[in-house]
């Protein structure tokens, strides 16, 4: 019986094991989208309810990763991020929007843990510095452009890693808790407008293929 409980107990801490050793990294491409259906009211004496068009994120990023520790790994990832926003619609049924195309850059750390001999959980904390470009569609049909810039810190606590070899992983990620803030340069004058945002997020993903060496 004792033998049994200790060779239980050696699972439990096999389950546990690093993924990766000291001194491993990768380099890896990926790509992040976030989309959010919103409801709203109509403008009628009936007060119709109708969907807005869906709010759109899509990022692309390249990222390496090493390491430092058994278990631990520090990441860094370059990405274009690009944000679609309905703002208002027009007498003519045509949605306008707010279209934010940027430059991010993204530190990381995460702990691995072993699953299965392929499979292994990662959660994730990070923050992100990013600057660009807010378009914004006018009902003259004209378009306005203001410099933005902003940060994000975040958990991703549904992160995971999947190895298909020894070279090759793919990197999985689905709901964070992130707090975020932005701001944007009004058209006229030196004045900003600021936004900030906290909250759990479960409708967006992520995908990354890493490629170690």
């Amino acid at each position: 019986m004792k033998r049994i409980a200790i060779s239980f107990a050696l699972c439990l801490a096999g389950i546990c094991a690093a993924a990766q050793h000291q001194g491993d990294k990768y380099i890896g491409i990926g790509v992040a989208v976030d989309i959010q259906n919103m409801k709203s009211k109509d403008s009628s004496p009936y007060a119709k309810t109708y969907t807005e068009p869906a709010t759109t994120t899509f990022a692309f990023q390249g990222e390496i990763g090493y390491f430092f520790a058994d278990y631990f790994k520090l990441a860094l990832g370059v990405g274009l991020p690009y944000l679609s926003t309905p703002t208002a619609k027009t007498a003519d049924g045509k949605w306008l929007h707010n279209k934010t195309i940027g430059v991010q850059f993204n530190p990381s750390i995460s702990r691995y843990a072993r699953i299965t001999d392929d499979f292994y959980y990662a959660p994730e904390i990070g923050g992100a510095l990013e600057f660009g470009k807010v378009r914004q569609d006018q009902p003259s049909g004209e378009k306005e452009s203001r410099g933005y810039y902003g940060w994000t810190l975040y958990f991703q606590f549904l992160s995971f890693e999947y190895r298909i070899n020894s070279t090759v992983a793919l990197g999985i990620g689905v709901g964070s808790l992130s707090h975020s803030y932005a701001r944007v340069k009004e058209k006229e004058g030196d004045s900003f407008s600021q936004t900030s945002q906290t909250g759990f997020k479960f409708n967006e993903g992520s995908l990354a293929l890493r490629f170690y060496f």
